[in-house]
């Protein structure tokens, strides 16, 4: 069967094969693809559903830790000259350093530790996110967060969080 884009429906062309896990361990393999059409990127076979929410619960996400050792110490980095500098390494700095006002959608949210640095920026962020234990940690923080797919999120559910 061939691939289709998740955006547009057409041909998407396999770039690369084989790729796994080396982060999380998780046991799938998949391929890269390219849409011939619009040119978006994306993994072949694309997870459905339920695999991206066993996938963010069982590997990815955070799974609901406090007042332990490790949450300790992980906040403790998170705040710290280290994490920033491995933000500049890794070249994940786009959002954490942008300010400006307005809606923000971050897409894969986790528990908010994003939502956090975007409303501290001047935004008022608004999440997406799989693992509903992860989402809870982040709405008990005070954001708007939805356990949805990006294609079934409708922009008028914020609606009620505007003022």
């Amino acid at each position: 069967m061939d691939a289709r884009c998740i955006f547009c429906r057409h041909k998407v062309v396999t770039e690369i094969s084989n790729i796994f896990d080396t982060r999380f361990g998780t046991p799938s393999t998949y391929g890269c693809g390219k849409c011939t059409a619009c040119g978006l990127k994306q993994l072949i076979p694309f997870p459905t559903l339920e695999e991206l929410r066993h996938l963010y619960k069982a590997y990815y996400n955070f799974g609901g830790q406090k007042h332990n050792a490790y949450t300790r110490i992980r906040e403790r980095f998170l705040s710290s000259f280290w994490y920033r500098l491995f933000l500049v390494i890794d070249g994940d700095i786009t959002f954490h350093y942008y300010r400006g006002s307005g809606r923000l959608l971050d897409i894969g949210c986790n528990e908010g530790r994003g939502l956090d640095i975007y409303r501290q920026n001047g935004f008022d962020p608004v999440g997406l996110e799989l693992n509903e234990v992860a989402a809870m940690e982040a709405r008990e923080k005070g954001f708007a967060v939805y356990t949805e797919l990006l294609e079934s999120f409708q922009p008028e559910q914020l609606s009620s969080f505007m003022t």
